[in-house]
């Protein structure tokens, strides 16, 4: 069985897992906290070419003693994901947020084609 434990992004904690050392995120509580579709958003998970790669089943068990399958995605994907979401799905109270996201998510692209690298100023001491 999948041990579940959660992580901290961008101030949110995220529900995740690691199987074979890599930590891989547990999808629908991400898009519910958004206030997007959960089988909308797997729809368009199964349909992006890079995205659908990356994709985990795995299972779980649920508080009741039945087991649960999950959707996941490794960590490294989840940038993608959000950078693809659309501000006019997203609960009100989550747009201003999604949208620096979104914002650092350019310069973060841009940094690392026409500079060779991009540094998260958080991370740097």
């Amino acid at each position: 069985m999948n041990e579940l434990t959660t992580i901290k992004f961008h101030g949110a904690d995220l529900v995740t897992t690691n199987k074979d050392g890599k930590i891989l995120v547990v999808m629908k509580p991400i898009a519910e906290a958004l206030g997007l579709d959960w089988r909308s958003q797997l729809q368009r998970i199964k349909r992006d070419p890079a995205l659908k790669q990356g994709v985990v089943k795995l299972t779980t068990p649920t508080t009741d003693g039945g087991l649960q399958e999950m959707v996941t995605l490794p960590i490294e994907f989840l940038n993608g994901w959000l950078f693809k979401i659309s501000i006019n799905q997203v609960k009100p109270e989550i747009k201003d947020r999604l949208i620096e996201y979104q914002r650092e998510c350019y310069q973060a692209l841009h940094d690392y084609h026409y500079k060779g690298i991009a540094i998260n100023d958080r991370l740097v001491s």
